[in-house]
């Protein structure tokens, strides 16, 4: 499981026991996270090459 902390909570994580650990466990509020893509380098296009079909 992710746990997203403050920096402030930082050391009380730290130092929390195992049992302690859900205390910290709460809902993300939305506008703190946001995702982005990373940019995908394309290839250049291979040529396809010509074939003669059946209505040449």
């Amino acid at each position: 499981m992710v746990v997203l902390l403050d920096e402030s909570q930082y050391d009380a994580w730290l130092d929390a026991p195992a049992e302690g650990s859900m205390d910290f466990m709460q809902a993300c509020p939305p506008e703190r996270l946001a995702a982005t893509g990373e940019p995908v380098e394309r290839a250049p296009a291979k040529a396809v090459p010509q074939t003669a079909s059946l209505f040449d």
